[in-house]
């Protein structure tokens, strides 16, 4: 009885992490916000012991902010943090990229590629809104990072993706021709990929991560 309660515990603490994670990268919980333990616990139908190992485990991501007497908190990332994680993640997905290309030139993963890139051209075309174009980059950002077979290069990219990560790159698909330009710089991507040309794919990711950082200033101030 003792470890199926275990695991029903453990259960509660991930689901709770999980659903986390997931109202701050849709904006529902925002940087610098208190996570009030009872209404949270609650809303995700969780016990607050369950809820507070949550928040532990969301802490050592960087995600959660712990104070004594104050509780947690979205976490809060400034600006000279945010342009370094930028400058980190163009390191790492660039290096994940040129993995990817060995397996991208073969089918089926071929396939798979090319046809998640229909999907995004078709979903840049129709401009009706930016969040399905906002879905499928992230589902392909997060392919190619699968594809470079590398469990340590997941879990160091899963460290650097803080709120304002996201903030910043859906702000930069909010502004004028932005889609237009992002999916030109991911057809750049897609092209080396399925060419199996590993330098050209890193080169291409990075100049893409270089571009979204450049709307750091506009989302964090000076």
């Amino acid at each position: 009885m003792a470890t199926t309660a275990s695991r029903g515990e453990h259960s509660a603490v991930v689901h709770a992490a999980v659903r986390i994670r997931a109202l701050v990268a849709e904006g529902a919980l925002v940087p610098g916000q208190r996570l009030v333990e009872p209404e949270l616990a609650t809303q995700l139908g969780v016990s607050r012991a369950s809820l507070r190992e949550a928040f532990r485990a969301l802490e050592a991501e960087g995600l959660v902010k712990l104070e004594r007497y104050k509780g947690a908190s979205v976490r809060r990332v400034d600006r000279e943090e945010l342009t370094e994680l930028f400058e980190i993640r163009e390191l790492l997905e660039g290096l994940a990229a040129r993995r990817a290309a060995a397996l991208f030139c073969q089918p089926p993963y071929r396939a798979e590629l090319a046809a998640l890139q229909v999907e995004m051209e078709k979903a840049a075309a129709s401009r009706a809104s930016a969040l399905a174009y906002s879905r499928l980059n992230k589902e392909f950002h997060d392919l190619i990072l699968q594809a470079a077979g590398s469990q340590q290069l997941t879990a160091l990219a899963s460290h650097i993706r803080p709120p304002e990560i996201v903030r910043v790159i859906h702000h930069r698909l909010t502004e004028g021709d932005a889609v237009a330009r992002s999916m030109a710089e991911h057809r750049a991507i897609f092209e080396a990929l399925l060419a199996g040309d590993g330098e050209r794919a890193e080169a291409a990711m990075r100049k893409h991560i270089r571009s979204s950082k450049r709307s750091v200033p506009l989302i964090v101030g000076d």
